[in-house]
């Protein structure tokens, strides 16, 4: 991420060749930086479980050692990490965003055929586990072989051609300027991940669950993010003279608008599916209703928040194209230390257990919201974020109607669908099939209240004269 930020927000200014010279030497610098850190990573992978969740060596010493196992299979992901984001930011900055977008797919490609294939092969949870954090490794490798090919094809640089840092060249210093207060505020948001897992450790089930509400919840949101983010950052570098500021505050208003939409019609839409979405998708076998329920209540807190996961990142993007990485920095700062309060308070005072870890980090999201745009007001005057709370207002009340008609949908037509399911069951056989039968039709009631929801969710924005949904061809960035 750091690097993908610093990167296109550097480029956006310089010509092709200054650019190529640009991108060789910062891919150059975060290989040397980074392969030290996989090889520590690989070395030391025992003490960093231990350090991030302390209780699985009491709790679940096997979970511990599938873990240490696969973080050192995962190791050579840290320098590779850094490869494709500085990929993604060439790329982007060049308005190729196809390869940036999808290029995510061939890791969960990769993690899909293992799974696949360990399903038929069969083996102990640690060799599954360990073809697990295979398939991850080499989904990373394939993105940056692909974004690498293509970035040569284009003539953004060249494989595996080394450049060392050019003194004269102010450029990359340019770059780190973003990059290293990038990184600790990126460093700050993993770090508050990792106070969760500290708490969840001592907590049955609950670091389970806690991942697989995040996958849920947070999987749809950061591929909305992605879409929303890849193409922005160059286009808020590109006005980042003083002189070009009103049109600036535009786009930032604008792209605001947008965010806070994308993520309340994410939570209108699923909050009310929590539940049955849940259950369509992990539960079976040792997965029981109970653990269903535990991780639709995770999942619910997760998407109340996602309006402001989106619209933080929006705001951080305006900072770096700016040129300024630290505001952004001392705020992550002062979340972490929030958050660590927080989950301390509604862990161990309120009783809250693993919602109140989620609940923490979303009260934590919403102050540093108003931080960050009390703060980009003070630097950009014509800001005026005040212009767009109405709109922000109507679309919650839009959100709501959602919402609503979601789960009225859903239980109404749950008995119908019911009906025929079990009509269809009593003439089917053998026991899987009715099981398929079953599963479909729970599939059938998600996706038609679902996209209910979504079609009245535009319908009462455009009745309420919502500009962006009545011509998203000008209005979305």
């Amino acid at each position: 991420g750091p690097c993908h930020t610093a990167l296109a927000a550097s480029l956006g200014t310089r010509s092709k060749v200054e650019g190529r010279k640009l991108t060789e030497e910062i891919s150059t610098l975060v290989g040397f930086v980074l392969l030290p850190a996989s090889i520590a990573i690989f070395v030391f992978a025992p003490s960093l479980i231990d350090l991030a969740a302390p209780g699985l060596a009491h709790t679940n010493p096997l979970t511990r050692a599938i873990a240490v196992r696969q973080l050192r299979v995962m190791s050579p992901c840290a320098m590779l990490a850094g490869l494709i984001g500085v990929a993604f930011g060439s790329l982007s900055n060049a308005g190729m965003y196809t390869i940036p977008s999808l290029s995510p797919a061939f890791s969960s490609i990769s993690i899909i055929s293992i799974i696949m294939l360990q399903c038929t092969m069969g083996g102990t949870q640690m060799y599954m586990g360990t073809w697990l954090a295979i398939g991850m490794t080499c989904g990373a490798l394939v993105q940056w072989i692909v974004q690498t090919l293509v970035m040569a094809q284009q003539g953004k640089t060249y494989p595996l051609r080394a450049r060392w840092l050019n003194r004269a060249d102010s450029g990359w210093k340019e770059v780190l300027l973003v990059m290293l207060p990038a990184c600790i505020s990126s460093g700050m948001s993993q770090l508050v991940i990792y106070v969760d897992l500290y708490y969840a450790s001592f907590m049955p089930g609950a670091a389970a669950a806690l991942a697989y509400a995040s996958m849920l919840g947070m999987a749809p949101l950061g591929i909305l993010s992605s879409s929303l983010l890849v193409p922005l950052l160059p286009r808020f570098s590109r006005l980042a003279a003083p002189d070009q500021w009103l049109q600036l505050g535009v786009e930032i208003r604008q792209a605001t608008s947008v965010a806070v939409g994308l993520g309340i019609a994410l939570a209108a839409l699923l909050i009310p599916l929590s539940t049955p979405t849940v259950c369509v998708v992990l539960q079976r076998q040792a997965f029981d209703p109970h653990a269903s329920n535990m991780v639709a209540q995770l999942m619910r807190c997760y998407l109340v928040g996602a309006p402001f996961y989106l619209l933080r990142d929006v705001l951080l993007r305006a900072f770096f194209a700016l040129g300024d990485g630290s505001s952004p920095t001392w705020i992550s700062l002062v979340s972490l230390l929030g958050n660590v309060a927080l989950d301390w308070f509604f862990v161990n005072r309120v009783g809250l257990g693993a919602p109140g870890l989620i609940i923490a980090t979303v009260i934590v999201n919403i102050i540093s919201v108003g931080l960050l745009i009390v703060m980009l007001g003070k630097r950009i005057e014509c800001l005026q974020i005040s212009r767009v709370l109405p709109t922000w207002i109507r679309l919650v009340a839009g959100g709501v109607v959602a919402a609503a008609t979601t789960h009225t949908v859903y239980v109404s037509s749950g008995s119908r669908i019911l009906d025929w399911a079990r009509s269809i069951a009593a003439i089917a056989s053998p026991v899987e099939l009715v099981h398929i039968v079953y599963w479909l039709m729970d599939v059938g009631m998600v996706c038609l209240a679902a996209g209910c929801g979504l079609c009245v969710y535009l319908l009462v924005l455009l009745v309420l004269r919502i500009k962006m949904v009545e011509d998203p061809r000008r209005k979305i960035v």
